[in-house]
């Protein structure tokens, strides 16, 4: 495992989320980032989207078959992040858009004192059962540890692979169980809190960003129950700065439908994000951001 003494980001983008993935990087590349950036994908995934990658981005295959199942497939991410040849690694998924050039991450005081940087999910980290906790930690807890306090949104994350490499290796390690720890997992039993699970059992530090992530807005005008809308994640810097925009579900869906009527774009306004009417006479749904690269553009200039 060759790792460098620089910066890079991380996504694993293969199939579908391929082009995800490109608009992120076109972002990042708008905002003026300039880190290299590898795009991880799995044998005989489809790649045929990565004709002509931006500067600064390389397709990167992943020597090991894993299933093409949930929750198995999601062992990808800490598999890319240990055979990334990055020292310093933000890790990002597909689907999860930048709102500014994110270099700025690295310098969080947090991140210098530790050398990993989580971001929070909406729920705290509830007790469970003996049992459960047995399960989790190979026998050696019994109810949940201080360190987890608040459950994990693994869309972001960023490790000093020089600090932190036991983690990540017990967090690889578990998440080829995925199939078995699951249950005992919160959310959907995914690969979100491995993270800070495994960097407990291998007793490393690591910081969780203080403010909350964001679920959407109230706006009585969209037409919705409730009047509420939005169905992706912000979460900040650790000043308070809108970071990313990591869209959970409806991630494929194409921006000219005329069903999808309200996008949230990376507009700042008083550090919230704001919704723009698209299409104020379709039926009412939240769009975040375009599924092409294309888009991009247009939808900035749109409003």
């Amino acid at each position: 495992m060759e790792v460098h003494p620089g910066r890079g980001i991380v996504i694993c983008a293969g199939g579908p989320y391929l082009e995800l993935a490109l608009v992120a990087v076109r972002l990042l590349r708008a905002q003026g980032c300039r880190l290299a950036v590898e795009l991880w994908h799995l044998p005989g995934e489809d790649t045929s989207a990565a004709e002509g990658l931006p500067d600064g981005a390389q397709l990167r295959e992943l020597p090991l078959a894993l299933p093409r199942r949930r929750p198995e497939v999601w062992a990808v991410k800490p598999l890319a992040l240990l055979a990334s040849g990055f020292q310093e690694v933000l890790l990002l998924d597909a689907d999860n858009v930048p709102v500014c050039d994110p270099e700025h991450l690295f310098e969080e005081p947090d991140f210098r004192r530790t050398g990993a940087l989580f971001w929070p999910d909406f729920s705290p980290f509830e007790e469970k059962e003996p049992h459960q906790w047995h399960a989790l930690s190979g026998g050696r807890w019994q109810r949940r540890p201080k360190q987890l306090r608040w459950e994990q949104e693994s869309g972001q994350l960023l490790v000093d692979k020089s600090r932190c490499l036991r983690g990540l290796w017990r967090a690889a390690s578990m998440a080829l169980r995925l199939g078995v720890l699951s249950p005992y997992l919160p959310g959907d039993g995914g690969d979100k809190d491995l993270f800070q699970i495994a960097w407990t059992l291998e007793e490393l530090s690591f910081a969780m960003c203080p403010l909350p992530a964001a679920a959407g807005v109230l706006d009585p005008s969209a037409g919705v129950p409730g009047g509420f809308v939005g169905h992706t994640m912000v979460q900040r810097s650790c000043d308070g700065r809108p970071a990313f925009l990591h869209r959970t579900i409806d991630k494929h869906e194409d921006l000219t439908d005329p069903r999808w009527d309200l996008v949230a774009a990376p507009r700042t306004e008083e550090q919230c994000l704001v919704l723009r009417r698209i299409y104020p006479d379709a039926k009412v749904k939240v769009r975040i951001v375009p599924r092409r690269a294309e888009d991009v553009e247009d939808l900035g200039g749109r409003g």
